[in-house]
C-alpha cells in the first residue's frame, strides 16, 4: 500500500518499469478539443469502454443536443464484452475499435459455421456401430450359453474376463435373456462448436475496419488525441498529479484538459 496515496496503483510504464499512479483517461474531437476524461487505476484500457463511450455521448448531447457520430479507440481498448454492451444500448454512439496493432488489409474470411450434415452423420455412423457391436456381443454370449463357446473363446471375442462372461451367462440363464448383456462404451461424436460471441465480435470489427470508410475513420485517431497528451506532457510539462486521492486527482486531471481546451480556444480567438 501506497501510505501517500491509498487510492493509487502499481501501473506499468509504455517503455518498462512501472509508477505508483492513475490511468488518465481522454477523448477529444477533430480539432483537439477534450470533451471527456475520466480516471482509473486499472491498466488495462479496456476497462474503460464503456464509460468513457457513455461520457463522450453525454457530453455530446449536451453540447450540440445530438449524439456523437462514431467513437475511435485504440486495440488498447478492445473488450468483446464492451462493445456487445455499447451495441445493446441505442443510446450510446457507434464505435470502432482496432483489435491488433495493424489494420486489415482485407475484409476476414466468413466464420466457420458448424456443418450440422456431418455432425448428422457422424452420429448416424456411430449408432449403427454401437447397434452392431452389441448384436455381436448378443450372438457370443448366444453361442456360449448354448455351449458352442468356451468362456475363454468369449472372453477373448468380447475383451472381458472368464468371470465377467460367466455373470453374464448366469443372468441370461436366469430369465434376463439378452438385457444381461452389457452394452458397448464408445464417446457420443460432439457437435461442431458454433463460433464464439468474442470470435464473432471480432470478426465483425475487423470487417468494418478493412472497408473504406472505417479505415479512413480510424486513420484520424492518432491525429486527434496524441497532441492532447503531447501538448499537455511536453508542452505544459505536466507529467505527475500533484494532489492525493481518486476525486481530488480526477479533479485534477479535468482541471488540466480544461486549460488544454481554454489554450486551443484562445489561439483561434486571436
Amino acid at each position: 500500500m501506497n501510505v501517500t496515496d491509498p487510492d493509487s496503483a502499481m501501473l506499468p510504464r509504455s517503455g518498462g518499469g512501472w509508477v505508483q499512479g492513475y490511468n488518465a483517461q481522454a477523448a477529444a474531437v477533430a480539432g483537439g478539443i477534450v470533451v471527456a476524461a475520466d480516471l482509473s487505476v486499472n491498466p488495462s484500457d479496456s476497462t474503460m469502454l464503456v464509460p468513457m463511450v457513455t461520457h463522450i455521448g453525454d457530453a455530446v448531447i449536451a453540447a450540440t443536443g445530438e449524439q456523437a457520430g462514431v467513437v475511435v479507440a485504440d486495440a488498447g481498448y478492445w473488450t468483446s464484452e464492451g462493445i456487445a454492451v455499447i451495441e445493446a444500448d441505442e443510446d450510446l454512439p457507434d464505435v470502432l475499435v482496432a483489435t491488433g496493432r495493424w489494420l486489415p488489409d482485407e475484409a476476414p474470411d466468413p466464420l466457420a459455421e458448424p456443418d450440422v450434415a456431418a455432425y448428422e452423420a457422424a452420429v448416424a455412423a456411430h449408432d449403427a456401430a454401437l447397434a452392431a457391436e452389441r448384436s455381436r456381443r448378443i450372438t457370443v454370449i448366444a453361442r456360449t450359453v448354448n455351449g458352442e463357446l468356451k468362456l475363454r473363446e468369449a472372453g477373448e471375442l468380447l475383451g472381458l474376463s472368464i468371470p465377467a462372461v460367466c455373470n453374464i451367462r448366469r443372468a441370461w440363464n436366469a430369465g434376463a435373456g439378452e438385457t444381461a448383456v452389457p452394452a458397448p462404451k464408445r464417446n457420443r461424436p460432439r457437435p461442431p462448436p458454433a463460433p464464439t460471441r468474442a470470435a464473432s465480435s471480432r470478426h465483425a470489427m475487423d470487417t468494418r475496419l478493412a472497408r473504406p470508410a472505417g479505415r479512413s475513420l480510424y486513420r484520424q485517431r492518432q491525429a486527434v488525441i496524441e497532441p492532447v497528451f503531447g501538448d499537455i506532457k511536453t508542452n505544459r510539462r505536466i507529467t505527475r498529479f500533484l494532489r492525493r486521492g481518486h476525486d481530488l486527482v480526477r479533479a485534477e486531471w479535468h482541471w488540466i484538459l480544461t486549460g488544454h481546451n481554454l489554450t486551443i480556444l484562445h489561439h483561434r480567438t486571436t
